[in-house]
């Protein structure tokens, strides 16, 4: 499965299982002990994925949004590359490097939207640009040439009680390719998201010390087939990042899909260091089946 499948592929299970999650765990009125389970049953079109057997933990806050109107956040990312290179009609590559990504968000605003105060968030454009390196088979020498993935800006409103998003935009968002970039680059995509990047997210703000939570879930698509996944999340700790004080949350889980024709089964593993104060991303890194596929970490907060 190609890099890009992959992040298809979680996309999809996550819309199917994080989604359907986070509905449940934010508009459930009750709040179920660990002991106290609810099982839930849905049943939808033979065309829709059918969710079943799930189990949820409703969250606490035990924090608000902390930003400041004014704020800029430097996150500065890395993304690796797996894998022996490949043979191809230009010839053989013989290196790929992912150059880093850097990302700056700013705090515009308060805007109020149906009668709630909503911090007005802007992420600026960000390109993330693959160096590919192929040994040429006319010449003999190693030709240079370029991926960019166009990342376009982003503009979020962030409810200022409880951290939900009551809206997003990207502005900026074109799926087609820029033919003059073709002169330069080998290829152009533009997307709206930055893959696995989050920054801030509701739950951060119900971290505390040495709290877990966990979920699973079944289900049947009809285009992926059965889907079995469980995740669960946990403050491990507190440690110091570039003098920040974080909570150490891991989220852990496993996927696994079984068609007619394949069973695939993902192992993940998503470490953040959740500054306490802020409740911002501190540092993160993403693992896969053993493999860091991605880490980020702030640079720094400028006014």
């Amino acid at each position: 499965m190609s890099y890009k499948q992959k992040i298809l592929f979680i996309s999809v299970i996550g819309i199917i299982l994080i989604g359907i999650f986070g509905f449940l765990i934010f508009n459930n009125t009750s709040v179920p002990s660990e002991e106290d389970k609810n099982n839930i049953s849905i049943i939808e079109n033979s065309s829709k994925p059918t969710i079943y057997e799930t189990t949820t933990y409703k969250f606490e806050p035990t924090s608000k949004p902390n930003f400041n109107v004014g704020e800029t956040y430097h996150y500065r990312i890395t993304t690796y590359s797996h894998g022996m290179p490949q043979i191809s009609k230009e010839g053989e590559i013989t290196n790929v490097e992912l150059l880093p990504i850097d990302i700056f968000i700013h705090v515009e605003k308060i805007e109020r939207i149906n009668k709630t105060n909503c911090y007005v968030l802007k992420r600026d454009d960000t390109n993330c640009t693959t160096e590919i390196y192929r040994k040429n088979k006319i010449t003999g020498k190693i030709d240079k040439t370029f991926f960019i993935e166009i990342y376009t800006g982003e503009i979020m409103w962030i409810n200022a009680e409880n951290g939900s998003v009551v809206k997003v935009e990207f502005p900026n968002f074109n799926d087609s390719d820029d033919s003059e970039a073709k002169i330069t680059y080998s290829q152009v995509i533009t997307l709206p998201f930055v893959p696995y990047f989050e920054f801030f997210n509701d739950r951060m703000l119900c971290l505390k010390e040495n709290t877990k939570w966990t979920y699973e879930a079944k289900g049947k698509d009809p285009d992926i087939g059965y889907i079995e996944g469980k995740r669960e999340m946990r403050v491990t700790g507190i440690e110091k990042i570039n003098g920040r004080k974080c909570f150490i949350y891991e989220d852990i889980g496993y996927t696994q899909t079984t068609s007619a024709t394949n069973v695939l089964m993902l192992n993940d593993k998503n470490m953040y260091w959740i500054d306490v104060e802020k409740r911002i991303m501190v540092k993160q890194k993403v693992i896969e089946d053993g493999l860091t596929l991605f880490e980020a970490e702030l640079v720094e907060i400028t006014k």
